[in-house]
């Protein structure tokens, strides 16, 4: 059987639970990691899909950085070790830097528009990735 979440959020991101972040949900596919500025939730749908978000705890989509993976390509506990690393591997993400979040609401507004017109037929396919 396979490991829950929130226990595995525990183990690899024991760092953050000593960093002022304490789990505030838990539950089957989510768990939320909150601290006096920052929130961060994991979570994983049963189809594969696994997501982590990190915002300001005074913000709302679209000011928050993303990270997303497919259990399969990764195990859920290596996806958690991949997105921590791309958290420390930028301070600003974690340390809420007003400038970044401003930045990453803007780029997704942007995506998040260059999308819905692509789909209304509007505009070219978004990005450089094409599917064949």
């Amino acid at each position: 059987m396979a490991e829950a979440l929130s226990a595995l959020v525990r183990d690899k991101w024991a760092s953050l639970l000593v960093q002022d972040f304490v789990i505030a949900v838990e539950d089957t596919h989510r768990v939320v990691l909150e601290s006096p500025n920052m929130q961060v939730v994991a979570g994983h749908d049963p189809r594969g899909e696994f997501d982590v978000s990190v915002r300001p705890r005074s913000a709302e989509w679209p000011t928050q950085w993303s990270y997303s993976g497919m259990v399969g390509t990764a195990s859920i506990g290596r996806l958690l070790e991949l997105a921590l690393a791309a958290m420390r591997a930028e301070p600003a993400i974690l340390g809420g830097d007003p400038d970044f979040y401003e930045r990453i609401g803007r780029e997704n507004k942007a995506i998040s528009h260059a999308w819905t017109e692509y789909y209304a037929g509007r505009g070219s396919r978004p990005g450089d990735r094409h599917l064949s």
